[in-house]
């Protein structure tokens, strides 16, 4: 109603001012009319008073009787201004009625049909808005889709099994005692990744939650780092790998940070480490400060020698369901970078994926001091 309203606001606004401007000159010429008459009066009378000595007016100065020309060109702006208000009218009702045809067919579902535009103008960086909003609902259909794939896939596979096993102790299929074992070691193996992959869904629903500003604090990152690292070397030796770790960061070097999720952050990167690496492997972390444009930004590199990122985009590492495995024998949903990645940006910092000097992945945490 709001949008109507302008419209006829408009409409009656270019109507008027020809209306004005025309009336305007209507009167002056009017005047200029009156006035050149009574001139041409008073020639006429001195004209038969003293007929030897005024000669009659120019025959160019006498005006008709009628002031044909005011009224002409009063019509002419008049109908200028009805077919410019007209041209304006009908070329936004045109591109409300794409938007509106845009709107409808978003609304029935079909989101594969862009909008485009050359309109540099408020309507078109309405209707670019329109574009970015189909293109995130596409997008998270796609996401909610590959969800319900793997749930499916991945919860019904692990059970599948169990069931298996069940069926066959039942049945009296499995009868020696290292055999029922291996039995009860296959079914308690899949039981975990059962319940890994349901933690996972429950990170899932807590990442969609995160707040805004947690329970930021000053926090000495160097000193934090330190304790973080010695009990990541300690659970590294009991895996069989060989964890270092290098700190050039000092205890004035302070960010504003929640201390709680930084845990979560780089535990999930070091047990992601440690997942595709085997006994043997090394995995490092580096912290620096360097300065890059007059700022002084806190670079943490985690690096490991295992297989790196394989086919995997670096840029969709960070994605959801994302696997550096294509096999739907790994435990997880792929749910753990993208959550370190909404932690950290939760708290102004960044982290990008790459290829280790080691030979496998890096991940590169930025925080500005």
């Amino acid at each position: 109603m709001k949008l109507a309203k302008k419209i006829r606001f408009l409409v009656i606004g270019l109507s008027l001012t020809p209306l004005v401007v025309g009336g305007t000159i209507f009167l002056v010429v009017s005047g200029m009319t009156a006035e050149t008459r009574s001139v041409n009066e008073e020639y006429r009378q001195y004209q038969d008073r003293f007929p030897d000595l005024v000669q009659p007016p120019a025959p160019g100065i006498r005006i008709p009787p009628r002031p044909l020309v005011p009224g002409i060109v009063l019509l002419a702006m008049l109908l200028g201004g009805s077919i410019v208000a007209t041209r304006i009218v009908r070329d936004f009702q045109k591109r409300l009625q794409v938007i509106s045809e845009t709107t409808h067919r978003i609304a029935d579902g079909n989101l594969d049909t862009p909008l485009t535009v050359s309109w540099n103008d408020e309507v078109g960086d309405l209707a670019r808005d329109l574009n970015r909003m189909r293109h995130a609902i596409r997008e998270s259909r796609a996401q909610q889709s590959r969800l319900l794939m793997g749930v499916t896939h991945d919860l019904g596979s692990p059970l599948t099994t169990i069931l298996g096993y069940l069926e066959a102790l039942e049945d009296g299929m499995i009868t020696g005692e290292s055999e029922m074992k291996q039995t009860f070691r296959t079914i308690r193996g899949k039981a975990e990744t059962l319940q890994t992959r349901i933690d996972d869904l429950l990170e899932l629903t807590r990442l969609r939650d995160i707040p805004d500003n947690l329970h930021r604090r000053p926090l000495a990152l160097g000193s934090y780092l330190d304790e973080l690292c010695t009990s990541f070397r300690d659970e590294a030796e009991l895996s069989g790998r060989v964890f270092s770790w290098k700190n050039g960061l000092s205890s004035q070097d302070m960010i504003k940070a929640d201390p709680e999720q930084l845990d979560r952050v780089f535990e999930n990167l070091f047990h992601n480490a440690l997942r595709y690496t085997r006994p043997g492997d090394q995995i490092l972390l580096d912290a620096r400060i360097e300065t890059a444009r007059d700022a002084r930004v806190i670079i943490i590199h985690l690096d490991d020698s295992g297989p790196g990122l394989g086919d995997l985009n670096p840029d969709e590492a960070f994605s959801l369901f994302s696997r550096g495995s294509k096999s739907r024998n790994e435990p997880g949903f792929g749910l753990g970078l993208a959550i370190v990645r909404s932690i950290l940006a939760v708290q102004g910092m960044t982290i990008t994926a790459g290829t280790s000097p080691l030979g496998g992945a890096r991940f590169t945490v930025r925080a500005t001091v």
